[in-house]
């Protein structure tokens, strides 16, 4: 009998392997713990805007998959306003032009997640090894892909440690209102340091993102301030990121 395989993780990347697993004739089924694909490629509508939570942009640095996103995908648009250093000095792209998809950066795995065996809301608490393949909530499959974080793919496989150091990044959505003088500027960066902030970018160079007279941000906080934070609540470590976001804007 044909067994299945089970991937762990809705992500580009597990969305990527299933598809890739499918093709080459297997029978896959895909569990996601949240409630939409996407993973760290997230996007949500708050405040009546649409935002980019987690992967700001792409790049295509690869010819496979530059023809992904031109056979699967034709809603993207390039980002044409610079991204700048905290000394406003030009950061540039050298793995090419940026740009994002217009419904949203995480269109591209509902995209991905089109024909597979999906199951959202489903958390895979543990696997159990047996002669006749991996026990995975109430099933048996041939074989398990773990796409989901190392330390979460170490505690899946009953593994000592995580195979790779994970980095944790807080993220904060900031309004204001008014448009400002950020039209000449799409983000800014700091170089990895212990300093609050790693990157901020301003929505509002993504055509039809935001709605009426409000400028919005996504800050991304730096390695050091998430470790320091990720179990904190917001509200202990947002006004440390809103004050360096102003100054970092000026």
């Amino acid at each position: 009998m044909k067994k299945t395989v089970a991937v762990i993780g809705a992500g580009i990347s597990g969305l990527s392997c299933a598809q890739a697993l499918k093709a080459g004739g297997a029978t896959v089924r895909v569990f996601e713990q949240a409630s939409s694909v996407g993973g760290r490629c997230a996007t949500r509508l708050w405040q009546g805007h649409l935002v980019d939570l987690g992967v700001q942009y792409f790049t295509a640095r690869s010819p496979e998959f530059k023809k992904e996103l031109l056979t699967r995908l034709r809603q993207f648009r390039p980002i044409i306003s610079p991204i700048l250093d905290h000394e406003s000095t030009l950061v540039s792209s050298p793995t090419g032009p940026r740009f994002y998809v217009l419904p949203g950066n995480n269109y591209l795995a509902h995209i991905l997640s089109s024909g597979l065996d999906l199951h959202l809301n489903a958390t895979v608490g543990s696997l159990t090894f047996g002669d006749a393949g991996v026990h995975c909530l109430g099933e048996t499959y041939g074989a398990v892909v773990s796409s989901i974080p190392a330390p979460l793919t170490a505690r899946l496989f009953s593994l000592p440690g995580s195979p790779v150091e994970y980095e944790p990044c807080l993220t904060a959505m900031l309004e204001y209102a008014g448009t400002g003088p950020f039209r000449d500027c799409y983000a800014r960066l700091r170089p990895e340091s212990k300093a609050p902030i790693a990157s901020s970018y301003c929505e509002n160079h993504k055509a039809g993102r935001i709605i009426g007279q409000k400028t919005v941000f996504v800050v991304h906080a730096s390695i050091h301030f998430s470790r320091a934070y990720a179990d904190a609540p917001p509200e202990t470590y947002l006004p440390h990121l809103v004050k360096e976001n102003e100054e970092l804007w000026q």
